[in-house]
């Protein structure tokens, strides 16, 4: 399923969720009371706008008025909160980043402390092939390694050094699944591998290029908007 897909589905899945439980947990006709009373007092500072004392004494009760409106949906507000962040960040893990494309060169990066040549090694008879040499001197404490994979799978390269190694596990695929690009590791001597993935890029609104989060929020904000008038939800 191509992401954009899956962020529509899954922000058409909380804002459902969200609004029934708006719709179950609150009053809702006590809740469509008090932003009439609160309309009512916005139309009536603006017509004392030439009386400081009755618009402090208006905006006063409007406030009491706000604060008895939030503590009343908070309930449905701290029920959601947890499983929206749990899905954020599964989120995150899964649509940051575009795929290492089958067929096209990609480069791996590994950093180092003290540490002057690197030798990359790839499995044997894989269709995973490097294109720069396997032994690289280490400049400014980085090596860099230049790939292709003929076939999409999972491939795991070997990081040589200081006569130590490190196995490190790539996705190369026709679809969109990654590992995380960027691995810090606990070594003095190794310190991070970074991939080149690319930023995956959703939307394109005016110009305006955006992530995963950006188009969640848009999408979620559009079908709590509908779903609410459709449900009748204040």
């Amino acid at each position: 399923m191509h992401p954009l897909v899956a962020i529509v589905c899954i922000s058409f899945l909380v804002s459902l969720i969200v609004t029934l439980l708006y719709r179950l947990l609150t009053n809702q006709s006590e809740m469509r009371e008090l932003k009439q009373k609160l309309r009512d007092y916005q139309k009536e500072i603006k017509e004392h706008k030439n009386d400081p004392k009755k618009m402090m004494e208006l905006q006063k009760k409007m406030m009491e008025l706000n604060m008895k409106y939030f503590v009343k949906s908070m309930k449905p507000t701290l029920i959601s909160f947890l499983p929206i962040i749990l899905i954020l960040g599964w989120m995150g893990n899964h649509f940051s980043y575009e795929p290492l494309w089958v067929g096209k060169e990609f480069t791996l990066s590994a950093y180092f402390n003290g540490i002057d040549v690197a030798e990359l090694g790839v499995p044997e008879g894989s269709a995973l092939r490097l294109l720069s040499d396997a032994v690289q001197n280490v400049s400014n404490g980085k090596a860099a390694w230049r790939l292709v994979a003929d076939e999409p799978g999972e491939y795991v390269i070997e990081i040589k050094y200081d006569g130590e190694s490190y196995l490190k596990k790539i996705i190369v695929a026709n679809e969109f699944r990654y590992v995380q690009p960027q691995e810090k590791i606990k070594n003095r001597k190794l310190t991070m591998i970074e991939l080149s993935n690319k930023k995956l890029k959703l939307l394109n609104i005016f110009g305006l290029k955006l992530g995963w989060l950006g188009s969640y929020i848009i999408f979620s904000l559009v079908f709590s908007f509908v779903l609410r008038k459709l449900l009748k939800v204040s």
